[in-house]
């Protein structure tokens, strides 16, 4: 495990790299440069001025979400744990940077990785919900309306999150647990929703200072482009940056400059210039702000964990590895494609909860000196073994062949985030128990049949003609974009849920709708709907799979067989 962090860097530095030299290619090296000196030094000294803000308030906004969970911690500790984050941020992908450079600093304080990690992806969803509706803004402004209905149908971003939205709620309205129903009824409160406000409300402006920076930048090279030209392109450009697929955002946000400042006529090495400037600006505002870190980490040294005052109502520690898991379990069935113009960003919406539980593991066996503990025997020996032969194969690749994506993103990168997955689960059984495991099956189970619902009401009202959607694809394939991952998906399911029926003793009825339904009709109906998908998928594979998945646990008697021949019917 402690080898994936020099990995993790070198992949991420190697990724933002190649899409700075194809941003740089594009737009040309010498122009780049000259346009880079034609910046007065008044802008640069104004870019500064704003990243500096934007670092007081993001500052103030983690001492703010730290004391909505009952750590009290000076603003001096904030900042300094929040200069700490940015810096390892240069290094690593921001999530995991965030979390690591945070935790340094807040650990004097009684606080633990898996809480920084929540904390971090709280303020990941404020800052992308945020970022994400002033992109939308932006591009209504520089695109055609009929182009952005185009992506967001192609996206399917808003059925994404309604489906997700409907899938916790089936898991907490069907097997929620004591802790959940507390949790449940404290986040419900008009205090809550006051603080996710304000929360908001700091994000908003932090971005309107990055924003800024772009326009001022903006002004320097193309004044003529126009104030609200320049905003537009910049609230889209920076919607791309804060996406944790890069380092520090570098590579992404070049690709996206070029492409939104383009749209409103701006030449592409003037673009690459501006967003070149942003990113160093970032950067100097953080080298030298970080020798006030190193000097109040010398002072705090003699600090006593006592001295912050954690007195939130619930376990945070064990409220933050719920958060995590649950949101690894809805959304991992959740596959976004992104088209942009020379390609499509395929990404996995449980990705980053994956990368953040990741970071929150190796920070936590970094400062105890502790690898994980596993049921099988040597098993990060086993784990250290497997990155090796996959970095010298992807070395061994690039000498003969070069550098391609299949390589890097599908198999480098994957095997990264398929541990950030075991560190899900590590996390999970940790901090929640078994109860926690079969939580996690219970949400992933929900999800799977609230989708399988979902589409083949959506394809029944659009083929009867009730409803128009582009959107809908030919085949049967959930939110994975391919029908024989979902039925990989569905089976996958299909045998947890079986494992779940044989292993649980309750025979007490479910309620719906103040129904009382037996559990064994229960399950052989949530089965029979998950069999159901398996077959709309048309997967001849799947389909075979499936059908010697039932087999095989009727003969060995694995799952009830009355259930089995229930849900088949």
């Amino acid at each position: 495990m402690s080898l994936s962090k020099p990995i993790k860097r070198g992949l991420l530095v190697l990724l933002s790299g190649l899409l700075l030299s194809a941003g740089i290619w594009v737009a040309g090296i010498d122009k780049v440069v000259n346009d880079l000196s034609q910046f007065p030094p008044w802008i640069l000294a104004g870019m500064l001025m704003i990243f500096a803000l934007n670092l007081v308030l993001v500052s103030f906004r983690l001492g703010m979400l730290l004391g909505y969970f009952g750590v009290k911690v000076p603003f001096g500790v904030t900042a300094n744990a929040s200069i700490q984050g940015h810096f390892a941020s240069l290094f690593f992908i921001s999530l995991f940077g965030q979390v690591a450079g945070r935790q340094s600093v807040l650990r004097h304080y009684g606080t633990h990785p898996v809480f920084i990690a929540a904390l971090t992806a709280i303020e990941r969803v404020i800052l992308f919900l945020v970022s994400a509706g002033l992109s939308l803004i932006g591009a209504a402004w520089i695109f055609d309306g009929l182009q952005i209905s185009e992506f967001l149908n192609s996206t399917s971003l808003t059925q994404m999150f309604i489906v997700a939205g409907l899938a916790l709620a089936a898991s907490l309205w069907f097997g929620r647990t004591e802790f959940e129903k507390l949790l449940v009824r404290g986040i419900q409160s008009k205090r809550n929703y006051s603080q996710l406000a304000e929360a908001a409300s700091i994000t908003l402006l932090g971005q309107s200072l990055v924003l800024g920076a772009f326009v001022l930048a903006g002004y320097g090279l193309a004044p003529q482009i126009g104030f609200w030209n320049l905003l537009a392109a910049a609230a889209v450009t920076s919607f791309a940056a804060s996406l944790p697929i890069s380092v520090n955002g570098w590579g992404v946000r070049e690709i996206a400059a070029v492409f939104a400042f383009g749209a409103v006529g701006m030449p592409a090495s003037a673009a690459l210039s501006i967003s070149i400037l942003v990113g160093l600006s970032s950067t100097a505002v953080v080298l030298a702000t970080f020798p006030y870190v190193l000097k109040k980490s010398s002072q705090e040294k003699t600090q006593s964990i006592s001295e912050s005052r954690i007195t939130f109502p619930f376990p945070i520690e064990k409220m933050a590895a719920w958060g995590l898991s649950i949101a690894a379990a809805i959304f991992i069935l959740f596959q976004l494609h992104v088209p942009l113009q020379g390609g499509v960003i395929n990404l996995n919406l449980a990705d980053p909860f994956a990368v953040l539980a990741l970071a929150a593991v190796t920070t936590q066996s970094f400062f105890t000196r502790g690898p994980p503990r596993w049921s099988v025997p040597r098993f990060n020996l086993i784990l250290i073994v497997v990155s090796l032969l996959l970095l010298f194969a992807f070395l061994n690749g690039i000498q003969l062949i070069g550098v391609t994506q299949w390589a890097l993103a599908g198999r480098l990168m994957g095997w990264i985030v398929l541990l950030g997955y075991l560190s899900i689960g590590i996390l999970t059984v940790s901090y929640l128990g078994k109860l926690g495991v079969w939580r996690f099956v219970e949400t992933l189970i929900a999800t799977s049949v609230v989708i399988i619902l979902f589409h083949a009401i959506m394809r029944f009202l659009t083929f009867s003609g009730w409803i128009e959607s582009d959107a809908m694809a030919l085949n049967f394939e959930g939110f994975s974009s391919n029908r024989n991952a979902f039925a990989f998906q569905l089976l996958s399911c299909s045998l947890l849920l079986l494992t779940y029926t044989a292993k649980q003793k309750s025979q007490r009825p479910v309620e719906f709708a103040r129904l009382r339904i037996k559990r064994e009709n229960f399950y052989a109906s949530l089965h029979g709907v998950i069999l159901a998908g398996l077959v709309f998928t048309g997967s001849r594979a799947g389909m075979l799979t499936g059908f010697l998945l039932v087999l095989f646990s009727g003969i060995t008697n694995f799952a009830d067989r009355r259930i089995l021949l229930k849900s088949i019917f």
